[in-house]
């Protein structure tokens, strides 16, 4: 196990004034996750710039808000800060899209005894940092801290620790009548004190419920590997005694569906438990899995306030198993807090070791560590902690992962790592925010850490620590396809540690469709940014079929080949969309039409139709507009041309870089996809100590480097 300084949750969470104090007392879990070292986040006193202040209805009173600009508690001005897009709620979503099992909408209360209801709450984008306010809820909840401290110069790992943006509240007899409610969090922006309208409102219904009722399908079960017997009931004083006899022997049994599953531990010792391994999962039948199924079993795991427990991942008291859980379609809303999985499979011959897969929607991870984590025998696939692994054709959404930890991890084979890519890796998502993570493996070769690697769009890494030796790409982006675009993505406020080699990488992999991706106010202590492609972001569209008919039509009976290109803004692409030649040719044996059946690349201004009567030989075109067919019926007009060589295809998108830190002696990238605020200072030393990861004292003042993100604290 990889030796580190242990910070411990705060024994309180400061209240926000006019409450009843009932949650003052943090009994769970926020007394047991044990943070490293932090990025760190100084706000910097710069000039406003070009915007100007301007009067506003005042904020709700309790606050200490003024409105009317910058001064107001917790604003800053805004040249210190940054806007993409709009705020955009990931977690919780709105009561209309999630299933009323979903453990946002419940805390325990039994009649006598009330366990601490704990939700950071998750917003994307804006203007950054937030202020929060506690709109509405239940008596005597609270938020932990509603502004960002300057003083937390341990960053979003410090701010986790205040409850940053975290709604708490204990149940009790004293505060449970006039249930349900409806909790209101209302996130601003730095905007708001110069517009009046930059927030959102998070809202979703609270109620309370005892032990587990299999007839309702609502409660809390609990799993005791101490006091326990899987012949008990589940409940708080009557506990299972494993997970398998919560979640069932095999995938197909139907046990306890909808429960959330509390695991209790000890208070000075460490408590395991083993999962269940299902070799009937749907994830890949044969190999061992513990699903999850919120339809069928559980739809989430936390442990028991004030508690210690791990999750075993050795597998060495059962048969060996992949994956601690997957998710697939039916686990939508699943949810995971303060667990600790331990270890990995490492028999020889099992590989692409995974924390968890998740293939649904609406899925969230709060503060989960695992420690001495690893991939097995090989990490040829995205091994890593956590794995978003949809599909370009069905992408799902609002995948929130905060406040997790994965340490000791497994050194990759050769000089890349090889796969192995630490903290995250995903696929076809939307709206992923990942927030306050840490991936601490400083001796440990990765492939990459925090991975958006194919078909993501709107995500957001931000304020995350990366220590780790010779990764390639830390905060980065992959791949991308005309069936689900890498679009309006950011990383900002990250740190990162890693040694020798590059640490963002926009894009990793050369060749695909990108739309918009900002990197601003990230600081990167031994390395810098660098892309694979820097004078175009627009492929060629999909050419998926080509269908002949003499049914109709005046195109002569012949064979015909085609290629689509894309064209820009600016330049037309290759015929080539990422994936392949994408050359197509159908035959009429009289006269007729063919039908070309398209994917046209996202935010092309149009395409261009190839035909030719060879293979590769295409020598004339005609122009449409941007659609999902195009049918050459002898009646277009074509222009003789041949397709080009060379992929100059550029759209309104960029890859913006903004005022980041690199300690690097490589200039950032340029070309026609990429925009410089200026800003970015890029110098081969003296700027970040590798060691502590502070800015030096002559740039944390600069004037034209306008970081926020710059002090980092200190390691050890």
């Amino acid at each position: 196990m990889t030796t580190r300084r242990q910070l411990l949750w705060p024994a309180r969470i400061p209240e926000r004034s006019g409450g009843s104090g009932v949650d003052k007392a943090v009994n769970g879990a926020l007394t047991r996750r044990r943070f490293i070292h932090g990025s760190g986040i100084t706000l910097v006193s710069l000039a406003l710039a070009n915007e100007r202040a301007k009067a506003v209805p005042p904020m709700r009173s309790g606050l200490g808000f003024h409105g009317g600009g910058a001064g107001a508690a917790g604003f800053y001005p805004l040249a210190q800060s940054f806007k993409a897009l709009d705020m955009r709620i990931v977690y919780p979503r709105p009561d209309g899209e999630t299933n009323s099992y979903a453990a946002h909408h419940w805390a325990y209360w039994n009649g006598t005894t009330g366990l601490q209801y704990r939700r950071r709450v998750g917003v994307s984008f804006g203007r950054w940092p937030y202020v929060y306010e506690l709109i509405s809820g239940p008596p005597g909840m609270s938020i932990g801290a509603t502004t960002w401290n300057p003083a937390w110069n341990c960053g979003g790992q410090a701010a986790a620790q205040a409850g940053y943006g975290v709604v708490s509240w204990t149940p009790s007899a004293g505060n449970t009548s006039g249930g349900p409610w409806t909790v209101t969090v209302r996130v601003y922006d730095q905007n708001y004190p110069f517009d009046g309208t930059s927030y959102v409102d998070v809202s979703w219904t609270l109620n309370v419920a005892g032990d587990y009722s299999s007839g309702t399908k609502t409660g809390f079960l609990f799993v005791d590997s101490t006091n326990g017997s899987d012949t008990k009931a589940g409940g708080l004083t009557t506990p299972l005694k494993t997970l398998q006899g919560a979640y069932g022997s095999t995938y197909g049994t139907t046990k306890n569906p909808q429960a959330i599953c509390v695991l209790r531990g000890s208070p000075t010792t460490t408590v395991a438990y083993v999962p269940p391994a299902y070799t009937d999962n749907t994830y890949t039948s044969g190999k061992n899995f513990f699903q999850w199924n919120p339809t069928t079993k559980p739809c989430g795991i936390t442990v028991y306030p004030g508690e210690s427990t791990t999750i075993d991942w050795t597998g060495t008291q059962t048969t060996p198993y992949q994956s601690a859980y997957t998710s697939v379609g039916a686990g939508d809303d699943a949810f995971f807090q303060d667990i600790t999985l331990n270890g990995f499979l490492n028999d020889g011959t099992t590989g692409n070791v995974r924390g968890f897969n998740i293939a649904s929607n609406r899925v969230t991870f709060d503060n989960i560590s695992w420690t001495n984590s690893g991939y097995g025998a090989s990490s040829a696939s995205n091994a890593t902690m956590f794995f978003l692994n949809s599909s370009d054709a069905s992408p799902v959404s609002d995948v929130f992962i905060t406040s997790c930890l994965d340490s000791g991890r497994q050194t990759g084979s050769g000089s890349s790592g090889s796969n192995n890519y630490g903290l995250m890796s995903s696929y076809g998502h939307n709206d992923v925010l990942v927030e306050f993570n840490e991936l601490y493996a400083p001796s440990a070769i990765l492939d990459g850490a925090i991975y958006f690697k194919d078909g993501t769009e709107y995500g957001c890494q931000r304020g995350n620590l990366t220590n780790v030796t010779g990764t390639a790409h830390v905060h980065s982006i992959g791949q991308s396809s005309n069936i689900h675009q890498t679009t309006n993505c950011e990383f900002c406020y990250n740190t990162v540690l890693s040694v020798n080699l590059v640490n963002q990488e926009l894009p990793q992999t050369g060749g695909f469709t990108w739309g918009s991706v900002w990197s601003y106010r990230n600081s990167f202590a031994n390395g810098g940014i660098k892309s694979l492609q820097t004078t175009y972001n627009l492929m060629g569209p999909t050419v998926s079929s080509a269908t002949a008919s003499t049914a109709s039509g005046s195109l002569g009976a012949g064979t015909y080949y085609y290629q689509g290109t894309t064209v820009g803004v600016t330049g037309e692409s290759v015929h080539n969309d990422g994936s392949g030649n994408n050359e197509k040719t159908a035959t009429l044996s009289a006269t007729g039409k063919i039908t070309l059946a398209l994917i046209p690349a996202p935010d092309g201004s149009s395409i261009n139709i190839y035909r030719g009567t060879t293979a590769g030989g295409e020598n004339q075109y005609v122009n449409i507009a941007n659609a999902s067919t195009f049918v050459d019926d002898g009646t277009h007009t074509w222009t003789s041309a041949t397709p080009p060589a060379t992929n100059t295809a550029v759209s309104a998108d960029r890859f913006a870089l903004n005022s980041n830190a690199c300690q690097t002696a490589n200039a950032l990238p340029t070309g026609a996809i990429f925009t410089n605020d200026g800003n970015n200072l890029v110098l081969s030393s003296g700027i970040i100590d590798t060691t502590t990861g502070k800015l030096a004292a002559a740039y944390r003042t600069s004037p034209y480097l306008n970081l926020v993100g710059a002090e980092q604290g200190a390691l050890s």
